[in-house]
């Protein structure tokens, strides 16, 4: 391989990190903190996704142990699948969250002078899955405490609007933290962790009643193409509808990361260890275990 070679793949690879970050302007940042999910269209290239459809599949053949179905008996032909914290022994997504520009997406967006990783979810609902997932926030089911949190939303496939995840615009600042639900049964967690140091007050989404009374609030959905992704504020209330295409899969792919002011924690439930182990309540959680991935240069 010659210089030229080399200069020429360092400019090609430049220009293309160039064209990555274009989209991320003050006003699509200023969307991300005010509505809590915000549409990045084209953040990433053909080749990231075969990346990530790959580690999809080597994760669907090998699951790990929080490998869930969730599609129950009667609801459908299609089968719901979920699994996360397995990127440390899938290649092609330790590859994604090092080397893509995932990391720096959410820097900018949090507004964090670091981004540190924090795990990744798996999420496929195959044609014909009919079951939904219910409304809920994401942090709350997490032990970590903060305001700089985000996760990219990835899906490989297309994605029609009436099967897309729908935020409720503006609910992560609405000051509240609701209970955890179970996505088999549709029922809230119970405080039953002995050594939880928690202090917010919780309440239960059920007792909002959202699906008789979602007239009352801006609801954020798209229609999206493959390099297309929702970034969002883990306290947004979301759900996500039934796959009812009988033809196009939606598979996703799920990272969430955390920025300056994120600490470790004990809610009020246990969970599921591969959170909780290396996590001091009230300490950063950065570690070799959630490493940081982004740093924003010097004096921005």
């Amino acid at each position: 391989m010659g210089p030229g070679y080399v200069h020429i793949f360092a400019l090609t690879y430049m220009q293309a990190c160039f064209l990555t970050m274009a989209f991320l302007d003050e006003e699509i940042i200023r969307e991300f903190r005010e509505n809590g999910a915000v549409c990045l269209r084209q953040a990433f290239s053909k080749e990231w996704l075969d990346v990530v459809e790959k580690g999809i599949e080597r994760n669907m053949k090998d699951p790990g142990k929080n490998m869930e179905i969730l599609q129950s008996e009667g609801e459908g032909t299609g089968r719901y699948f979920t699994d996360f914290a397995n990127w440390w022994r899938i290649t092609e997504f330790q590859e994604f969250v090092r080397k893509s520009p995932a990391a720096e997406i959410c820097g900018k967006l949090m507004g964090s002078k670091h981004v540190v990783f924090y795990h990744e979810l798996v999420v496929s609902k195959e044609p014909g899955t009919d079951r939904i997932t219910p409304w809920h926030q994401d942090q709350p089911y997490f032990p970590i405490d903060g305001d700089q949190v985000c996760a990219i939303w990835l899906p490989v496939d297309p994605v029609a609007k009436e099967t897309c995840v729908t935020y409720i615009k503006g609910s992560h600042r609405w000051g509240k933290w609701f209970y955890p639900q179970k996505f088999k049964s549709y029922t809230d967690y119970e405080a039953d962790n002995e050594e939880s140091c928690d202090t917010h007050e919780w309440t239960s989404l059920s007792d909002m009643k959202l699906d008789s009374s979602l007239d009352q609030y801006e609801l954020l959905s798209w229609e999206l193409q493959p390099g297309d992704c929702i970034a969002f504020h883990l306290r947004a209330v979301h759900m996500a509808p039934a796959n009812n295409s009988r033809k196009v899969p939606r598979r996703v792919l799920s990272t969430r990361w955390a920025g300056d002011d994120v600490t470790g924690t004990r809610r009020p439930w246990k969970t599921t260890d591969v959170y909780t182990k290396d996590l001091v309540p009230g300490k950063p959680i950065a570690s070799e275990k959630y490493p940081i991935l982004w740093r924003a240069e010097a004096g921005v």
